[in-house]
């Protein structure tokens, strides 16, 4: 039980180095926003959206953490589930276009590959280096809990 307590401080851990929203300094044209739809949709409600009014342009951000086996899936998914809605602001809010950006990391902090695209998209790109630095952070402090829990003695 101690061992699973620690995996999930660890992610925790992750979470908060990774996203670094507190500290992200957006321009003034961006506005956080909650699309309102006229018809029901079942996935309204995504983590983030962004418009960006000077370029009219919307970005619907959602953040999941499946499973391992389920990363390429998960994201799949996650695309998929907006699109209606992304069709919606595109027509509604009068923006161009609209982007879906899933981010996905696994239970286990592993990044999908598409992390670093992700990141672009979302004018981000001088986090990409940090990617690199924070899988060696995980990997290191998993490698850490697990050789601490082997050498306990009952």
């Amino acid at each position: 039980m101690k061992v699973r307590t620690e995996l999930v401080t660890n992610r925790n851990k992750t979470k908060k180095t990774r996203l670094h929203l507190d500290t992200l300094v957006l321009p003034k044209t961006f506005f956080f926003s909650f699309p309102v739809a006229d018809r029901y949709i079942t996935a309204n409600r995504p983590d983030i959206v962004l418009v960006d009014r000077s370029v009219r342009r919307a970005i619907i951000v959602d953040i999941t953490y499946p499973h391992d086996d389920n990363l390429v899936k998960a994201e799949k998914e996650k695309v998929s589930i907006y699109s209606d809605l992304a069709h919606k602001i595109t027509a509604m809010w009068n923006v161009e276009s609209t982007v879906i950006v899933p981010i996905v990391g696994s239970v286990n902090d592993l990044l999908e590959k598409s992390f670093d695209q992700h990141l672009k998209k979302l004018s981000l790109g001088c986090w990409i280096k940090w990617s690199g630095r924070i899988q060696k952070a995980v990997v290191l402090e998993t490698a850490r809990i697990v050789r601490r829990f082997l050498t306990l003695e009952p």
